[in-house]
């Protein structure tokens, strides 16, 4: 349980006093608790910012910028090189934004007026600090408790209360993303944390739905702008990695033990076509190498090993090779001594089969029984030969 806040969160919104284009925006602000800081306006891009103004606070505590804001976007005030002195604008020109507050509390006691997309990020911001501040004491508690004897007891209700605050972020950012559908500051709504714990999965399919809608929303509005086609390619990018994991899962139960083997037909090194299925009534390990895989070859003496001492017995291998000429498969299968079954189409890491069995990386292997049924993967060494030794004996 760390105090670890998200920096759109850290830097939360706070003032803008803006003007016509044609004039420019004025930002002013009259805080209590300063020392002549130095105040600097910056642009908040999805990947960096950049420096618009900077002006000193006044002894009164008084500051004011008059500069142009390029576009409705994100803008952070820095008082200092302090952190926790940052503030997130949401604004254009359009708005004149004035901010007072405590420069020692910035982040608790800040108030914007005259910009409703910065009072978004506040709000947003105050729930924040309000979680940060449990979080804080949950973590005192933690670390008191550590190595008593009440320490499990402890560390359970505490994740318990954790898991509380991340189920009331939840409904919180819910509530606002409902209720604020064409703000921006949904932006940042998306990407809370409750401490290292986002509030929204960006890899889970239940979650994406507020990505899109989001995305899709603030698209309608502000289709230039780089923070909502940045987050239009996130939820692409979700989407795409959704797929593939559950791609992946359809294929991991589809190749789960007891599962059929998929049949594989491909061609022998004399050219003839060779199938997994013509191999029924034998234990056979189907074995995905090549001879540019060193694991592979430092490999193939065990398995050596084990073929000659079941192939009697009813094993066999059939060998499914990665390599792209014939020549260097061939060397191989002679410098090895590999004296089973070989097949390839030399179509290196495209070769279609590896989809279908879900290969990756090499070496890798499946055992299949009798029937043509999975019976594990990846087995290697001496735990492929207890496997075998436990099926033939």
């Amino acid at each position: 349980m760390t105090r670890n806040i998200s920096v759109l969160l850290i830097l939360t919104a706070l003032s803008f006093f803006g003007c016509s284009d044609k004039n420019g925006t004025t930002i002013s602000g009259q805080l209590t608790n300063t020392n002549g800081e130095m105040v600097y306006l910056e642009e908040l891009l999805p990947n960096t910012t950049f420096l618009l103004d900077s002006t000193i606070v006044e002894a009164s505590g008084k500051f004011s910028f008059k500069t142009r804001v390029p576009e409705m976007g994100f803008y952070l005030l820095k008082f200092g090189n302090d952190r926790s002195r940052v503030i997130t604008l949401l604004t254009d020109s359009t708005e004149e934004l004035n901010i007072t507050g405590d420069l020692n509390q910035l982040l608790k006691t800040y108030k914007v007026e005259g910009s409703e997309g910065s009072a978004k990020v506040a709000d947003i911001t105050a729930f924040s600090v309000g979680q940060s501040m449990r979080i804080d004491s949950l973590s005192q508690i933690f670390q008191r408790a550590q190595g008593g004897p009440e320490f499990n007891t402890v560390k359970t209700q505490l994740d318990m209360e954790f898991q509380k605050m991340v189920e009331s972020a939840r409904k919180y950012t819910v509530e606002f993303i409902q209720n604020n559908p064409q703000s921006m500051a949904c932006i940042i709504a998306l990407y809370q944390r409750i401490g290292r714990t986002m509030v929204f999965d960006q890899s889970s399919e239940q979650d994406l739905p507020y990505f899109e809608k989001v995305s899709t929303t603030l698209n309608g509005v502000y289709p230039q702008s780089k923070h909502v086609q940045t987050l239009q390619l996130r939820v692409e990018n979700m989407k795409a990695q959704i797929a593939q994991e559950k791609a992946q899962q359809e294929m991991e139960a589809k190749l789960a033990p007891g599962s059929a083997a998929p049949d594989i037909t491909l061609n022998n090194p004399n050219g003839k076509p060779v199938s997994l299925s013509s191999l029924r009534g034998k234990v056979v390990l189907i074995d995905f190498w090549a001879s540019w895989c060193r694991p592979c070859r430092a490999e193939n003496p065990n398995v050596v090993k084990v073929y000659n001492k079941y192939k009697n017995k009813g094993f066999e291998i059939y060998a499914v090779s990665l390599d792209r000429t014939k020549a260097a498969w061939e060397k191989a299968i002679q410098d090895d001594n590999l004296t089973w079954i070989h097949v390839s189409d030399l179509a290196f890491w495209s070769s279609p089969i590896l989809k279908v069995y879900g290969v990756n990386s090499i070496p890798a292997t499946v055992l299949i029984d009798q029937e043509g049924n999975i019976i594990a993967r990846n087995l290697r060494g001496e735990l492929l030969e207890k496997k075998i030794a436990e099926i033939l004996g």
